[in-house]
């Protein structure tokens, strides 16, 4: 079969699949209420086996509304940070999750052992965090792709080397913080974002913009990256966007100017504390104390 019809039948197929899923979940949506109050009970027992055993049941429905609230909707978490990294890590092993839900249960895992600064656990989950990142390649063939928001390619690597710079603070590894934002400065220049889904590339610019900015700090890449930036916010400022940037939750685009105008502060004032530290509270996706004190180890680095 050509690569063109293979592509179509693959996303009919996909489509298919997630209709018959949201019938089926429509059908047992009674069920599905009954199990999610079960679910909210059993945690604040603190009893996660019985609350596995509903989500368990629920994804064999073709349930995951609850599954996408802990992972999507801070607020319908566990109070215990300790309980959410036991749960996070007890879903990996629920079976009929969706590929989309293993992903973002990785961000998850991570950023709540973040928050409880558990060495152990990081180390055993950033190698697939960094494989998810694609540092060395990000091949554009598999980016340039049609698909839903949260299970699109690009929107994950995204958010993957967002997390991925959150643990790099953690450690302060400046090195591993200029290798992330390398790479998104170069995926940046690199892609035809108009070929992107116009909700993906919105709705991931936030982090994208975040995950660059240790490059600012080079007093030589301050331009390269302006010129990018500059270039993704005219993109943003289209018709395309206008009906995405109404509805969007967070106003990505106003980051990404105030990020310019940080740029043009940088340029027209010089180098200042105040500018650096502007910088420092930018790159915090987490609020871990052991991130923050990673923040405050960026620097300016000026021509040798």
């Amino acid at each position: 079969m050509p690569e063109g019809q293979w592509s179509f039948a693959s996303m009919m197929g996909s489509w298919l699949q997630r209709v018959w899923r949201r019938w089926r979940g429509w059908c047992h949506r009674g069920r599905c209420s009954e199990l999610s109050h079960q679910i909210d009970a059993a945690l604040q027992n603190h009893d996660l086996a019985r609350a596995l055993k509903g989500l368990e049941l629920q994804l064999c429905l073709d349930c995951s509304h609850h599954v996408e609230r802990l992972l999507f909707v801070r607020q319908s978490r566990p109070a215990s940070q300790q309980l959410s990294l036991n749960l996070f890590m007890a879903m990996a092993d629920l079976p009929n999750l969706r590929d989309h839900h293993r992903f973002y249960l990785l961000i998850a895992t991570i950023h709540s052992a973040l928050q409880l600064d558990d060495a152990a656990c990081l180390t055993e989950f950033k190698p697939r965090l960094s494989q998810a990142a694609c540092l060395e390649h990000a091949p554009s063939r598999k980016l340039i792709v049609s698909g839903r928001n949260r299970e699109h390619p690009f929107k994950q690597l995204i958010s993957a080397r967002s997390c991925l710079l959150q643990v790099a603070l953690r450690d302060q590894n400046m090195v591993a913080c200029q290798r992330i934002a390398f790479a998104n400065l170069e995926l940046l220049e690199m892609l035809p974002w108009t070929k992107l889904p116009a909700d993906v590339l919105l709705r991931s610019t936030t982090n994208l913009v975040k995950a660059l900015l240790p490059c600012c700090v080079l007093d030589q890449q301050r331009g390269r990256v302006q010129t990018s930036l500059s270039r993704l916010e005219q993109q943003l400022s289209g018709a395309r966007f206008d009906a995405l940037r109404s509805s969007a939750r967070e106003d990505h685009l106003l980051f990404l100017r105030s990020v310019l105008a940080w740029l043009d502060a940088v340029k027209t004032n010089g180098e200042s504390v105040e500018l650096l530290n502007q910088l420092r509270s930018w790159l915090l996706s987490n609020d871990a104390s052991s991130v923050w004190a990673g923040s405050q180890q960026l620097t300016w680095i000026g021509l040798a």
